[in-house]
Parts: C-alpha cells; structure tokens; sequence
C-alpha cells in the first residue's frame, strides 16, 4: 500500500509542477514595437528571461518589465515619480508576450519614447493584470545601453545622451506592488509541496479508516 502512496503523491506534484511552473517562472516570450517611422512592426523572439543575454532578454530588463511585475530591477534603470522634464518625442507601443495558463498569454503593454530628451524612457500603464497580480505600473528611465539596443533593432530617432539634453533628475519611486526577490520557481515548488501533502494526509485517513473497520 505504501508504493501506491509514493506514486499517487508523484503524480500529483508532476501535474502541479507542469501547470503552475510555466506560469510563474518564465518571462516574455515576445515583444513587439510599433510606432511612427516603422514600415513594419518589429517583432523580437526567443529567451525573455533576465540575464539571457538575447535581446529579447536585454529588452524586458532594460524597459522595466519585471522591475513592474515582479519588483527586482537588476541595476538596470530606475522608476521615476513623475513623468521626466523635456520634450517625451514620439509615442511608440511596446506590448511583450508573457506565457502563463492561457492559450494565448498575456499581454504587457508599456509606452515607449525612444527619442525624449536624456534618452528613451518607458511607461507603464496601471491595472495590469499579471500572473493574477494588479501591477502598480509609472515611469522608468533605462540605462544608455537601452538607445543602442533601439537602435540595433531598427526603432528611428533613438536619443542618445550624447546627442540630447539630460532630463531632470528624479528621485526613485518605491517598489511597485509584487516586490520581492523570490525566485520565479519558488511559488511552484509550494504549491507542489502543499498538494502532495494534502494528498498523503488524505490516504491517510483512509488507511485508519479501513483499518478500523477490519477491527470492528
């Protein structure tokens, strides 16, 4: 009866870790720009996880995506309190892909500038909802390395630092809702552990029950 227990409980933290794991562990799997200038959208695939090294990956620290999702901006800009001094230029729209239990994903929709004075920033717009989390969305400023990126992509009238006015500087905001560092795998690891001892509580019961009866 014990080797039913241990497979039982097997199965069950296999079904949790490949329904949950995905949702909460993974970052964008795309990201599309588009805007005045482009002909065409530009559309980056490929590994959207922070420290991947693709661009894909560069684009979603750099932006601010999971500095608004999850808290942690890994040293690679700042949230602003208020929108930063000087011409903004053009809008452009950044919309990244995030897979999570839905058949298509959800949607991260952030403002791009890529031409404002100091260089590009973002925005985020509030009432997102990621991973069934409202996101407290604002203001980011990148690092300078973000122009180049926009540039290398294809996105028109980068501004650069070298080429622009600095902006105002501004304090930095406090963590946005779903601070924290824990890492992205650490929720399907609970919920893992919580089901599958629920689950041997269960048959746990039952055990005693049966036994108490044979007894009786």
């Amino acid at each position: 009866m014990r080797w039913r227990i241990v497979v039982l409980f097997a199965a069950v933290t296999a079904v949790v870790f490949g329904v949950a794991t995905p949702a909460v562990a993974k970052g964008a799997d795309q990201a599309t720009i588009t805007g005045p200038g482009l002909s065409k959208p530009i559309v980056l695939g490929g590994n959207g996880e922070p420290g991947s090294g693709e661009q894909l990956g560069k684009m979603s620290e750099d932006s601010g995506l999971f500095r608004f999702i999850f808290g942690a901006d890994n040293g690679s800009g700042k949230v602003l309190l208020a929108q930063p001094a000087g011409d903004l230029g053009p809008k452009f729209s950044l919309d990244y892909r995030i897979p999570d239990a839905s058949p298509q994903g959800t949607t991260f929709h952030q403002d791009l500038y890529p031409s404002a004075a100091g260089g590009p920033v973002t925005f985020t717009p509030n009432g997102q909802n990621v991973f069934g989390t409202t996101v407290t969305g604002g203001w980011y400023q990148p690092i300078p390395l973000f122009a180049q990126l926009l540039t290398a992509i294809g996105v028109p009238g980068v501004a650069t630092s070298a080429t622009s006015t600095p902006s105002t500087p501004a304090t930095q905001a406090a963590t946005p809702a779903r601070s924290g560092g824990a890492p992205g795998w650490l929720p399907g690891v609970i919920i893992g552990v919580a089901v599958g001892l629920a689950v041997l509580a269960i048959v746990g019961l039952g055990l005693r029950s049966r036994r108490r009866a044979a007894a009786v």
